[in-house]
């Protein structure tokens, strides 16, 4: 076997890419001179054949499977309070604010309080 045929073989590739490569190198003028295996891959491809056939990859899902339910959908926070989650001070009342602005927590009793108290609260701070 000649250097090249060897240097497939240290790479461990598959026998039909070894065949392969080496078909190239006689296609492209690496002359099929006697010991450099060009000879033996050519013979090699006429005679190579799959092993096992090829397998169809993994389906995500078969089409007569029944489909998965859905997650529930995610709960709107019953307050304001609890929509504005875990801030403090400032930043919770600026919170407070925008959420009261929205009409799902318009009738909340803090924010009909709030609302109450910036009425009553003098214009410019």
């Amino acid at each position: 076997m000649g250097p090249f045929v060897e240097r497939l073989n240290r790479a461990r590739l598959g026998r039909a890419l070894a065949c392969g490569l080496l078909a190239m190198f006689a296609a492209t003028g690496g002359a099929a001179a006697p010991g450099t295996g060009v000879e033996l891959a050519q013979a090699g491809m006429e005679s190579w054949r799959p092993s096992a056939p090829p397998t169809r990859p993994p389906q995500p899902a078969d089409v007569g499977a029944t489909p998965q339910p859905l997650p529930p959908p995610a709960q709107v926070p019953s307050t304001p309070g609890e929509a504005c989650g875990k801030r403090v001070f400032l930043a919770m009342e600026a919170c407070i604010k925008r959420e009261c602005e929205k009409d799902i927590y318009k009738n909340q009793r803090a924010c009909q309080i709030r609302q109450r108290a910036d009425a009553k609260a003098p214009e410019g701070g």
